[in-house]
């Protein structure tokens, strides 16, 4: 536990072997007595509420997907993983950090797991911070 006085751990992030340091994770596998180098990549922060019309929707599970540029695809875009999940506020907002130069799509969840909408994130994030505001009703 010696490396969390060392880091700004996310709330919520950390467990035994796992910390959390903006957008990225890092795993201690093995106990830690000397001093570790950890290289982390430019983020952008992208924040926002999730609405249903005008009603802030609370406690909703948003993913955070990679997407990457595929040749020869009808779309030219391929869903690669999830980078990460948060769950909006009590008044819907919703805050995540992004890796710079990466295309990305949130998705909402219902209760049951379904995904109930998308939406994807200006092509290649930079280096300004993102607002985006996502409507339920406007996904059905």
């Amino acid at each position: 536990m010696q490396l969390a006085s060392l880091l700004s751990l996310s709330r919520g992030c950390s467990d035994e072997n796992n910390y959390c340091i903006g957008g990225g994770r890092v795993r201690i596998t093995e106990p830690v007595n000397e001093a570790l180098e950890i290289h982390l990549r430019p983020l952008t922060q992208v924040s926002g509420k999730l609405l249903d019309g005008e009603e802030p929707i609370a406690g909703t599970s948003l993913l955070i997907f990679e997407e990457v540029q595929v040749p020869n695809k009808p779309q030219g875009w391929v869903v690669v993983g999830v980078r990460g999940e948060e769950k909006t506020e009590n008044n819907g907002a919703f805050e995540f950090f992004v890796e710079r130069g990466v295309r990305f799509l949130i998705a909402a969840q219902d209760e049951s797991g379904r995904i109930v909408m998308r939406h994807r994130l200006p092509e290649k994030m930079g280096s300004e911070a993102v607002v985006v505001d996502l409507n339920l009703q406007s996904a059905k």
